[in-house]
């Protein structure tokens, strides 16, 4: 696992914990890419292909458009085999739109 994702509500407390993570990373000779950065949930991140944003006080999850891009384009692919259908039926089960997206692909529920 390479990925990883903190929630907290004190900035502070994120850029500390940020610190040490790199520092202990460091010490095993090991680096931490360009894309680690703080983010305000309420303006919204990326994070494994999908999309999280507050708002109205509600998490909104949405995948984000380069990954709808290329699951498109990998579904034309393959004439919405029914193994790659199910397959990302679970990826978008976790979205706040699944019921366009569901509609959009002919879903079963």
């Amino acid at each position: 696992m390479d990925d990883l994702l903190i929630i907290d509500n004190d900035y502070n407390r994120l850029l500390n914990g940020c610190k040490k993570i790199v520092e202990r990373i460091n010490n095993l000779d090991l680096e931490i890419n360009e894309k680690t950065q703080i983010f305000d949930i309420k303006r919204g991140f990326s994070f494994l292909g999908y999309t999280y944003k507050i708002k109205n006080n509600k998490l909104i999850i949405n995948v984000n458009n380069q990954t709808m891009r290329r699951i498109r384009k990998h579904l034309k692919r393959v004439n919405y085999n029914r193994n790659s259908l199910i397959s990302y039926k679970g990826f978008f089960q976790r979205t706040t739109n699944y019921n366009k997206i569901k509609n959009e692909y002919n879903y079963k529920s």
